[in-house]
This record gives C-alpha cells, structure tokens and sequence, in this order.
C-alpha cells in the first residue's frame, strides 16, 4: 500500500489528501480512495517482553504524512491510555533508495494491575487518533496471527491475541489455564496443513523429555559458513577447546557439515554438528549462546520458514554476532535490532563502535562489545612474493539465493558486468604478469565465497596467476601475501592489522553504493581512512602495483599512521574478551 500511494503521487504529481472520519484517516487521491489509515498502515510489533507487574512492548508505527505530530498509544481495557516513547531506530519505509513512509519505533509498557487486561492500539497523526484495525507480529514475537490458539507464557501471565477485537489479552496464570492453552495450541498444530507443524510439536515433546534427562548442561553453538570455517568462529572455538577449563557447566559444539574440507581440522578443537540436522535444531532451541561470524540463515535459523512454529520457545535466544569483517558501511538495514536482534555485536575500531549508535542499528551499549574479532588473534607472517587480488562480491550480479543449497545464483548476463571485465582483464594483463615474474612475484586470486562456485566456469584461467580455491586458508593468504589489491572488501583490516600495503580499485564505486549492493556508504572514508591509495582503472591499478613493487612491497607512513589510529587493540587478546563478555552477560 505504501509503494502504492509512493508512485500515485509521482505519477499525478499531486499529494495524497487525508479524510479524517470515525477514529480513522482516509487517503483519497483524485477524490479515489486508496487507503485507510486504521488497515493499510498496520502496527508492526517487533518484541513482546512480559515482567511480573508490566507487560513491554516495542513495534514500528507508519504515517504518510512527510511532516507533523506522530503519536503510539497503548490502551488498556479500562480506557487508560498509555503514551509509548519513541525508539533511536531507523524505521522510516525505503523503498529502491526512496522514503516511501515515515516511521515510528516505539516502546510502550502497560502496568499488569488486575488479574486480566485487554490491549489495544490508538495511533495519534497530527494531533488526530486512530484505532488501529490490524496488527503485524514480527519474527521476534512470542505469538503470531496466523494460528489462532498461539499464546506465550512467562513471569506468571499467559499471552494471547484476540483476533475479532484487534487487542493483545494478558492473564494470570494458573496451572489450569496453562493446560488448555497447551491442549489447544497441540490440537492447533496437529491439524493445520503440512508436516511442519506436526514435527514441531513432535519437537516440543521430545525436548520436554530431553530437558528432564540429558540437557544438565548449557549449550553453545558455533559457526562460520555451514560448509567451511577458517573464519572468527573457528578461532573462537579454537580458543575455547584450549581454555575448557572457563567453561564450567558448559558444552560446545560448531556447525559444519561433515564433508567440509575444513571438518577434519576443526574436530581436533571439538565435536561437530550437522547444519539442519535434528540435533542442530534440538540444540539451537536450548542453547544459552548462537555465536557466529554469519549472520543468515540456516547458521541463525535452521527452521527456515518453519521458525514461526518455535516462536515461544525461542524467546530467550541470544545470537552473538562475530562479524565477517569489520562494519565500515551502514548496515542498519541488516544488522538493526528489528532485522537482526543481536545479542552481543562484536566491533574491533572505535569509529566502527560510535558508527553503530550514530546510524540508529536500535542497540544498547550493553549489547555492542568492543573486543576486535577473535580471528585476528591468528594472523601471523609468512610473506612468500604473492601479489594477491581480493575482491568483494556483488548482489547485483545475483538473481537470489537457493533456499536448498544456499549458494547465490548468479544472474546470465555476468560476462558483460564491468565487474567481470576488470578482474578478468586483471587477471590475465601481460604487461603486469610479466613484470612480477621478472621482480619475482606471482599474481594471486582469492574470490569471494559467494563467488568461488563461479570462477572456473567464466575466467580465464591464466597458467602464470594462482588461483586459490576454499582449501586455501584465509590466514595463510593474509601471511603470505605482500601487496594486497581489494575493492570495498573488509578483508583489508586483517591485512592492514599485519602494517601491509593495500591497493583499493575503486572502477564501480557510484554503482556499488546506489544501494544494488547490501551496503550504504557509511562513516568509512576511503580517502580519508583508506589504508592504501585509490585506483580507478585497470591502467592505474597496474601502475600502482608496480610501484609497490618497485619499493618493496612496503606500506607508506601515512598509511600506517591510519591504521595505528584504527585498531582499537593490537594485543592478539580478541577471544579472551569476547569469552569474559559471555561469561558476564549470561
């Protein structure tokens, strides 16, 4: 509905007018109606958290008007209105990089006094209230609409949602209660179409018994990619399997699937788990901790879209966010509370730290940990003349993602991107090949895990060029490359933190950052806070190589005195910090 008004009002040039009637607000354009303030723009409930004397909840509330006076209300039974406070989240509507809707993140509380309360919404546009007639439970929500007996349980009270009235219905608990809530939702979930919902409440009956028997122990689950490590959570778990003595009461296990070429190293740290396996599941459903460098799915979600049956019972999830790279662009979209919810946000740069308060990410000093990734407390020299390029992927190259295999699929017309024809040309310049073969180096490449799968298929493979493959490790190309050549790739912080020299190739910047990509520039100036110079064309990339070269592969001053200003630690001690924030914060 909002793209809707969004283009009518392009298309006519002429704003939407508001008809205010009956605790509503109706959008007619050319006197057509289009919309209704009280459907069309519903309340979006994001977390629902029930205390013994109050019930919190935090949503997202819309209004088409571009200025003026927007208000949340939460309404109690009795009439009382309670008035919600707005929320430092970025909740304004975008749509293909345009504001289409403005945004309201609220968080509202209502005082639990009487035995049973009913709530309702009252949304207030320039002064003017409406009574909100739909509700959206987002993923994070104990209940959702679309199962009617769905109800949550905790501090004492029992959660519902009454469809008919639009209102949330809390009530205290009794032993009675809890039994036909239990009885009903069973009898739900038995019935409704597909197995999904019968194997959760399988689900739910084996963890009962299992919670009796053999789960005396709190669970942490680790990871990186499901189909490879060599990454924060790798060194994590590396760390852990040398300090047990930490983990008082604790069991540890990392996702990865078994014929992972890095699975036979990794067991030497610790037991691992099949990704989507039951027992995955199962222990993702009673860990204390979810932590990992990825923050998709299935790592975060071996439920896919089955999730929304465990909603409940994944009330209390934490998921610890390792990062893949340094957040050096704004992320918000992604990584913000309501997308991501995460628990603890591991950052390594002060800049990096204040970018997550200053874009609105929704998160508290307490759930963003300064600690540096746990990986760099692996990196090590070992330079052996490699000239190694490193590039980022592209999301606009790829035409979505195989729910099966969760391998991005690359779209037909890749061999005409400018992305293809600068690394392939790249990679194959005679002039340049030639040159470091006489200086003694070699050219190296080194994709992208997303896109590796595609690489032998489309480039020509130089027989003078390297190419590196998932067998090759991550820190060992960091060791034993001298000159690193990257794009926008945050894999430049693990080589600036060896004081290496960095090119960056800059050939696409306007297209990267219009928003086709899953990045918005950021606080990140290349200019400014680069730690190597900027190259546009393949000409000057290959000049600038040749340069370093000619010096010995050593980074500038300047460029150091960057990098020493950035890193916030130095001192290899990343793991221990983030460990000493697990054991504080459970």
């Amino acid at each position: 509905m909002a793209q809707k008004v969004f283009w009518m009002e392009r298309k006519y040039h002429k704003p939407v007018e508001q008809i205010r009637q009956c605790h509503n607000i109706f959008y007619l354009l050319d006197g057509k109606a289009i919309g209704e303030a009280a459907v069309h723009l519903p309340i979006v409930i994001q977390f629902i958290r029930i205390h013994s004397d109050y019930i919190e909840i935090e949503g997202i509330a819309r209004c088409y008007s571009k200025q003026g006076e927007m208000e949340m209300y939460l309404v109690s039974d009795d009439g009382e209105q309670f008035l919600c406070s707005e929320n430092p989240y970025s909740a304004d509507l975008i749509w293909q990089n345009q504001k289409v809707c403005r945004g309201f993140a609220f968080t509202g509380k209502v005082p639990l006094k009487a035995a049973s309360s009913d709530i309702t919404f009252v949304q207030k546009i320039d002064g003017y209230s409406v009574i909100k007639k739909k509700v959206i439970f987002a993923k994070y929500t104990p209940i959702y609409s679309s199962m009617k007996t769905s109800f949550y349980s905790a501090s004492g009270w029992i959660l519902t949602y009454d469809a008919d009235k639009v209102s949330l219905h809390i009530e205290k608990e009794t032993p009675q209660m809890q039994k036909e809530c239990q009885r009903a939702y069973e009898k739900e979930l038995w019935n409704a179409k597909g197995n999904a919902s019968r194997k959760s409440l399988l689900f739910r009956k084996c963890l009962g018994i299992l919670k009796k028997t053999i789960f005396h122990k709190k669970i942490w689950l680790i990871s990186d990619r499901i189909n490879r490590g060599d990454d924060n959570g790798e060194a994590f778990f590396e760390y852990l399997s040398k300090n047990k003595h930490r983990l008082k009461g604790r069991k540890v296990y990392f996702v990865l699937e078994k014929n992972s070429p890095d699975a036979k190293r990794i067991r030497k740290y610790g037991k691992l788990i099949e990704p989507m396996s039951k027992k995955h599941k199962m222990y993702h459903l009673i860990s204390e901790y979810i932590i990992s460098s990825q923050g998709n799915d299935p790592v975060v979600n071996p439920f896919k879209s089955n999730r929304v049956f465990y909603r409940d019972l994944l009330q209390n999830e934490k998921f610890v966010f390792l990062q893949h790279g340094i957040t050096k662009d704004n992320q918000s979209q992604w990584l913000g509370k309501y997308n991501r919810n995460l628990y603890g946000f591991i950052v390594s740069t002060l800049p990096e730290y204040q970018s997550v308060f200053e874009y609105n990410y929704g998160y508290t000093k307490e759930r963003v940990w300064l600690t540096g990734m746990p990986r760099f407390d692996r990196l090590y020299h070992d330079e052996k003349k490699y000239i190694t390029i490193m590039p980022t992927w592209r999301k606009s190259l790829m035409s979505g993602m195989d729910p099966e295999t969760s391998i991005w699929l690359l779209k037909d017309n890749f061999e005409q991107s400018a992305y293809f024809e600068f690394y392939n040309s790249l990679l194959n310049h005679e002039g340049l090949i030639q040159y470091l073969k006489e200086k003694g180096y070699r050219l190296c490449f080194m994709p992208h895990p997303i896109m590796a799968p595609y690489v032998k298929d489309y480039f020509q493979q130089n027989p003078e060029v390297i190419f590196w493959n998932a067998d090759k490790s991550y820190r060992e190309v960091f060791a034993e490359t001298d000159l690193m050549v990257t794009d926008y790739s945050s894999v430049a912080f693990d080589f600036a933190y060896l004081r290496k020299p960095i090119i960056y190739s800059h050939f696409d910047r306007e297209d990267f950052f219009s928003g086709s990509h899953s990045y918005t520039e950021g606080y990140f100036d290349y200019e400014r806070d680069g730690f190597g110079e900027i190259t546009l064309t393949i000409h000057e990339t290959v000049e600038a190589i040749k340069k370093y070269v000619d010096h010995g592969c050593k980074a500038e001053e300047k460029y150091l005195e960057r990098i020493n200003r950035t890193f916030a630690f130095s001192d290899k001690n990343c793991c221990e910090r983030v460990l000493e924030h697990l054991l504080e914060s459970h």
